[in-house]
């Protein structure tokens, strides 16, 4: 082989291939590896390609079967353009990979277009981005791990962006993450877990700090758990769209460095200066400048 777009493909079986060079490498398919071959393919079976200090000029294909992509140790960009297809650095392209593994640099992922059934970041910080759909609904399971639209699973990610639409972030059982939450445009929310005591902190507008998020940004809804949840503004800390407590007994701060106007007007539910609604709060906390409390409706 030696062309200028030279292909190989493997056995259908479980095939290793490990790309160490520009365009060559080892597989189980060829017992002397490969070189000068821009292109290589799977078959029926299950494929794990790794890049492991090596490049392709052109593309990976899984065929058939569950396959498994890991990238450089390297900054690598990864774009979902296709049903499990699309590009990451060191390559022309990927397509049929079910299965997305980073490394021990940052691995910045999108998902443009296309869907994926696991993407784990492995080492390093890792960034997920979905820019897919009218809305996103993400589920956060574990430790920097859940699922989102379009992608099965997510592991090892420890910051989440979301789309120019709607999303909306669920933490679920022992799900937390070590980095950010960007809502990225849109109308979005984010729901605390229900078996914790959650302490909001709001420090810019639709920003700051929960019980098991490092930090969010451009979320305009912030939805309680079932236990108890206390909601302080802090700073410039402003809610552009809702606090709802959600359940038990809930509590809310309001701003000290101002005069604070809240207007309860149905039960537990009203406005604040810097918050335009709020829901099911039983507990409403004034600071250290003056408040100003007024009853209407059926507040």
């Amino acid at each position: 082989m030696g062309g200028a777009n030279d292909s190989i493909t493997g056995g259908n079986t479980t095939n290793t291939w490990t790309v160490t060079g520009l365009n060559s490498g080892t597989t189980t398919a060829v017992s002397g590896g490969f070189i000068n071959v821009e292109n290589i393919t799977g078959n029926l079976g299950i494929d794990n390609f790794d890049l492991s200090g090596g490049t392709l000029a052109g593309s990976v294909d899984g065929a058939g079967g569950s396959d498994t992509l890991t990238a450089n140790n390297v900054i690598n960009t990864w774009a979902v353009t296709s049903s499990n297809g699309g590009t990451v650095t060191g390559t022309g392209g990927f397509s049929n990979i079910e299965n997305l593994v980073g490394n021990a640099s940052t691995d910045a992922f999108t998902i443009n277009g296309g869907a994926i059934e696991s993407i784990d970041g492995a080492g390093g910080i890792d960034i997920l981005t979905v820019d897919n759909n009218p809305t996103n609904n993400w589920s956060i399971t574990g430790v920097n791990s859940g699922a989102v639209t379009d992608v099965a699973s997510f592991s090892g990610i420890e910051n989440l962006i979301g789309s120019t639409n709607t999303d909306n972030f669920v933490l679920l059982g022992t799900g937390s993450i070590s980095g950010s939450i960007d809502g990225n445009g849109g109308t979005n929310s984010l729901a605390a877990r229900d078996n914790a005591i959650n302490n909001w902190s709001i420090t810019t507008t639709d920003s700051g700090a929960v019980t098991d998020v490092a930090s969010f940004n451009d979320i305009q809804n912030l939805i309680g758990g079932a236990n108890t949840d206390n909601f302080v503004l802090l700073g410039t800390g402003s809610v552009s769209g809702s606090i709802d407590g959600n359940g038990s007994t809930n509590s809310l701060a309001a701003h000290d460095n101002a005069i604070n106007n809240w207007s309860i007007t149905t039960t537990d539910s009203g406005t604040v200066n810097d918050v335009a609604s709020f829901n099911d709060i039983q507990n409403l906390i004034g600071g250290i400048n003056t408040d100003n409390f007024v009853l209407s409706g059926t507040g």
